[in-house]
């Protein structure tokens, strides 16, 4: 019983057509529907040095600032979203907000960084 939770029951039970004609699938095999994942938010703040490196801060909705990390300016956008991804936050789905309102996974993948965040680097 799930009180005070509003869910369809086929959120709750894994039970498909799929899982009916493969009963030997592990739980771990099992997708997590989108509406079920929890969510990590971060804001980014970007700022370049001499060299051409950039340093990136990205800082919780709560205000905690997480360890800087580093980039080449040539780093694609999809290295950092990976980054990003990987780094602690397993089983949460991680979304980036950019100082001009857009999210990071709204960027063009291919886009090198400094191009991409140009308009807000300190």
């Amino acid at each position: 019983r799930y009180e005070g939770v509003a869910l369809k029951a086929t959120e709750i039970l894994s039970w498909d057509n799929g899982r009916l004609h493969d009963p030997l699938r592990q739980p771990h095999e099992l997708e997590v529907p989108q509406s079920m994942q929890l969510t990590k938010v971060f804001s980014l703040r970007c700022a370049r040095d001499g060299n051409g490196q950039l340093t990136l801060y990205l800082t919780t909705m709560a205000g905690e600032e997480l360890a800087p990390m580093t980039a080449s300016g040539a780093d694609l956008v999809a290295d950092l979203c990976y980054r990003v991804s990987v780094e602690g936050h397993e089983g949460f789905q991680v979304k980036v907000a950019l100082p001009d309102g857009q999210t990071l996974d709204s960027l063009d993948p291919k886009k090198p960084l400094s191009e991409a965040f140009q308009t807000f680097m300190d």
